[in-house]
């Protein structure tokens, strides 16, 4: 498993695995159903854009598209570049994002169809992108975290968490959550100072997100608890 995001509502989830099978849940998770494939092996992430469509990115640039509940897919991009490990997307403006692990930053505004490089940042262990807002959050394998607030042109490294083997990070509303693949979570409302919560009864933790609806934009204080999902 890579990637794990929700698309309608709190109990549709969907599951991307290396290998380009995607799963599906109508009940939070509690049982899966393959639905489809892509045609590659080296899958890295999933998202779900505001219109509801199922995108996988790989490692080697290839963007798909469902617009059928995962069952078949559509290459609609092959972005240029190596190394792809993440994939997001900006609420409320909607732009998707694109992380490679040297660094490398591009960004969609038309849904994936088309690219644009837009910075870099100088490291060499990139994991995650996630976003607050329009702010985006990189983090790095060895708890490194840096902040874009200009769509991903410029970035600041404005924090480093205290353990190493970093390999997941979800947005819980107006904060960040983070894991190691040893299931340690950390959680900061802002990417600069981090506090650890709890451990993930698992090991080998490589995906981590929350149940909030892909048509859901940045919670408010009233919006509902989200359940963590890894």
């Amino acid at each position: 498993a890579v990637g794990l995001t929700a698309r309608a509502s709190s109990s549709e989830l969907y599951l991307a695995s290396r290998s380009g099978t995607v799963y599906r849940s109508l009940d939070g998770g509690f049982t899966w159903t393959a639905v489809g494939t892509v045609p590659a092996s080296d899958v890295a992430d999933i998202t779900v854009t505001p219109d509801l469509a199922v995108l996988l990115l790989t490692a080697t640039g290839a963007l798909y598209s469902s617009t059928d509940l995962g069952a078949t897919f559509t290459a609609i991009a092959a972005l240029t570049g190596s190394n792809f490990v993440s994939l997001s997307l900006t609420a409320p403006a909607g732009r998707l994002y694109v992380l490679t692990t040297t660094g490398e930053v591009s960004e969609s505004a038309d849904a994936g169809m088309s690219w644009v490089v837009k910075g870099a940042i100088p490291v060499s262990n990139a994991m995650e992108l996630r976003s607050l807002g329009n702010v985006l959050y990189v983090l790095t394998s060895t708890g490194d975290v840096h902040r874009g607030t200009d769509q991903g042109a410029s970035w600041v490294a404005v924090g480093t968490l205290s353990q190493s083997g970093m390999t997941a990070l979800a947005r819980d509303g107006t904060a960040l959550v983070a894991s190691t693949a040893a299931g340690e979570v950390a959680r900061s409302a802002d990417g600069a100072s981090w506090t650890w919560q709890g451990v993930i009864n698992q090991l080998t933790v490589t995906a981590l997100a929350t149940d909030a609806p892909a048509t859901t934009g940045v919670e408010g204080p009233s919006a509902p608890e989200p359940r963590f999902l890894a």
